[in-house]
């Protein structure tokens, strides 16, 4: 008897032409991955950009300079002393900054969560209480989606005209854009709550401020610190080039060494930025391992210290210094304007996505080699997944790996495109790098961090079983990230939209160089005409966003879409058109079910059934091949939880049936560290496994064949 999961059915699916559904589940991930390509070339194309810039003549000579200058940094006492105070002061405004910012969102936050399992506004509630409740939530969303809109560097400009010179325009700029993001995932994360306890409070009678405090604040507080720490190293990044238009810090010393080609100065600056970023990002995981207080702690401390150093004239904000903002004039509307205007907003998206698919390629394939648990340790406890010389190989490529994304990550997308505009000249192609560059570093960071949170069940059984780590991220670990990592790769692809903008204003293309003439020039109507357009793009890239992620993480809809439709039409396939069978199965208690299908798009969902032969299931024998196996608990409200997972047959050939049978993952021949990693995650999962006396008595005599019991119950402990 071999431990087996629906491989009966791939075995008999890889002999069988793939059914009009299959069909559709594969011109579907084609059709999306070739219109990817597609709109890569595409925008390349719209952008003119020139990659050979980077190796022409002028390219390299200019290539050469900055290389030989940052390869010997300046090193002299006074230079030093000044990068010093500078870095504190960057320090600082990051820090206070973020403080700035997640009181902003915090506040608008709690207006703009829709809670769980409340209907909004509540039925108990009269007509005057529900409008006054939708207003504010409307009102709170408006005010998140403005603030975010805007570009720190030109917050900070205005602020610098109100505050002067000096980190407080900085600080204020950092607050409002960051704030706007900060409010926005801190409702997002409210609303993807356990529903259950918020149901429970509900039904109690709780208020929404109870139910906030009680059922929904408890459950988010440590991802809401763990995100605001992880802010703050972007805020301090942010804090060094905003001197570029006079908001102090280590700015200001970036663009006067480029302004006047003191590229050595340029290196012990970039140096100093990346030596405290890293320190940064090393004190934010040492507080997100310990208790909340923590970090609240270092928060108050932090701000009262930048506050005592920083000095900032917040009395302005409250006299007349806003008289020194500049006056609009008449609003240009020509067509001619209004013509640019648009070809700049399309380069904007156009070199956003662009540098978002670069980056996104880089990552996918570095994020692994950063990831412990599949280079140097194990998903199984004090075990390491290496020895000896290749463990020391792999713990040096890792490393590597995770320097590279630290210091692409560290450097600021405005840096980078000042050097890339002295590299390749000014244009589109100098931002696309940029951003590109520093997104390899922030994709590779969240993509690594989501794959050392993975469901750990997969990836121990697959290591148990003797699996490689490719092995296990490709078909342990991946298959159950690629939504999230889809995810976060649209979510970064809105942040470069407003960062395409910045690097704008150094030359590096898109709306941010209109933005910098219209300042530059005080032609104040046009920043307004500009500002409201770059509102109304930003809002619509995360309205489409928004809904694209929910699409990814919540999974396909059951019934079929226009594409499936036609799909099964052009078939010929004699299919009725209903909904697909991907829907979960109504239990009264935790359950063990089959769940198959091509991955991430799961699509048959059933109970187990127990055999003589071991664990199958009763399905159509109509899967692809390349089939996803997992065995998941279902609950009562329809939540899921991986227990184990595994690819079946990969490919399609005649013998894929016996090569399956004898490369199914180990699992053929599963060992007693498999079996104890599958008990450890039932015990979680509240599964208890009953068996019957001669399962129970081959088990003892360490049979593998009786390492699955002939009998199995699910019962809550």
């Amino acid at each position: 008897m071999h431990w087996i999961c629906c491989i009966r059915e791939a075995k008999n699916a890889a002999r069988q032409t793939m059914n009009g559904f299959d069909r559709t589940q594969e011109l579907k991930r084609y059709l999306i991955w070739c219109a990817v390509a597609l709109t890569f070339i595409l925008a390349m194309e719209g952008t003119r950009v020139n990659p050979g810039a980077l190796f022409d003549r002028d390219g390299i000579h200019n290539a050469g300079e900055l290389l030989s200058g940052l390869l010997h940094p300046n090193l002299s006492a006074d230079f030093l002393q000044r990068i010093f105070l500078l870095s504190f002061e960057s320090l600082f405004v990051g820090i206070l900054g973020t403080v700035f910012a997640v009181v902003i969102g915090i506040s608008l936050a709690v207006f703009a969560i829709r809670i769980p399992e409340l209907p909004d506004p509540p039925g108990r509630q009269g007509k005057r209480q529900s409008v006054v409740v939708a207003t504010a939530r409307s009102l709170s969303r408006f005010t998140l989606g403005f603030f975010r809109s805007i570009p720190e560097i030109v917050w900070a400009y205005l602020f610098v005209q109100i505050l002067g010179l000096g980190p407080g325009a900085a600080v204020l700029a950092i607050g409002l854009t960051v704030g706007g993001s900060i409010g926005k995932l801190y409702a997002e994360l409210a609303e993807a709550v356990d529903s259950r306890i918020v149901g429970g409070l509900r039904s109690a009678g709780v208020g929404r401020w109870g139910i906030l405090m009680h059922g929904i604040l408890p459950q988010v507080k440590r991802q809401w610190v763990a995100y605001a720490l992880f802010r703050m190293e972007c805020n301090i990044r942010t804090g060094t080039i905003l001197g570029v238009v006079g908001a102090g810090g280590l700015g200001s010393e970036i663009a006067l060494s480029i302004r006047y080609l003191e590229f050595d100065k340029l290196a012990t600056t970039l140096i100093a930025v990346l030596v405290f970023v890293i320190a940064l990002e090393w004190v934010s995981a040492f507080l997100r391992r310990h208790p909340v207080k923590w970090a609240m702690l270092f928060a108050v401390a932090g701000a009262i210290a930048s506050v005592a150093y920083l000095d900032i004239p917040w009395a302005d904000l409250l006299s007349g210094s806003w008289n020194n903002l500049p006056r609009a004039n008449a609003f240009d509307l020509s067509d001619e304007f209004l013509e640019k205007t648009a070809s700049l907003v399309w380069q904007t998206l156009l070199m956003a996505w662009i540098a978002t698919l670069l980056a996104a390629v880089f990552a996918f394939f570095l994020a692994p080699l950063s990831t412990k648990s599949l280079i140097t340790k194990s998903y199984l406890e004090n075990t390491y997944g290496k020895r000896g010389v290749s463990l020391w190989m792999s713990r040096a490529l890792q490393g590597s790996s995770q320097f590279f994304l630290q210091v692409t990550r560290a450097m600021p997308e405005l840096t980078l495109a000042l050097v890339f505009v002295v590299w390749v000249g000014p244009g589109a192609l100098a931002g696309i790098l940029a951003i590109a560059v520093h997104n390899i570093g922030v994709l590779g960071r969240l993509y690594t961090d989501v794959y050392e949170e993975v469901e750990p069940g997969p990836a121990k059984a697959m290591q148990a079983s003797g699996a490689s780590g490719l092995s296990t991220w490709l078909y342990a670990v991946l298959p159950q990230v690629n939504p999230r990592v889809l995810a976060f790769t649209l979510y970064r692809f809105e942040v470069n939209v407003r960062a395409t903008a910045t690097v704008g204003f150094v030359g590096a293309g898109g709306i941010g160089d209109s933005l910098y003439t219209s300042i530059s020039l005080f032609h104040i109507s046009d920043l307004i005409v500009l500002l409201v357009v770059m509102v109304a793009v930003v809002t619509g890239v995360d309205y489409v966003g928004d809904r694209l992620r929910k699409r990814i993480l919540n999974g396909p809809s059951c019934e079929p879409n226009l594409l499936q439709r036609l799909s099964l039409l052009f078939s010929g396939s004699s299919t009725a058109i209903a909904p697909f069978p991907c829907q979960l199965p109504i239990v009264e208690k935790p359950q063990l079910c089959c769940r198959c299908g091509a991955a991430p798009a799961f699509t048959v969902i059933k109970p187990i059934s127990v055999s003589s032969d071991g664990l199958t299931i009763a399905m159509d024998k109509t899967l692809p091949t390349g089939l996803m196996v997992q065995l998941v608990v279902v609950y009562p409200d329809g939540k899921l939880s991986t227990v184990i997972g595994a690819r079946a047959c990969p490919n399609e050939a005649q013998n894929a049936a016996p090569y399956c049978e004898k490369n199914y993952l180990g699992f053929i021949e599963p060992t007693p560290e498999f079996l104890s990693a599958m008990i450890e995650i039932a015990q979680r999962e509240n599964i208890r496994f009953v068996e019957d006396n001669e399962c129970s008595a081959l088990k003892k005599n360490n049979q593998a064949d009786a390492l699955m019991p002939t009998q199995l119950q699910t019962t809550i402990a």
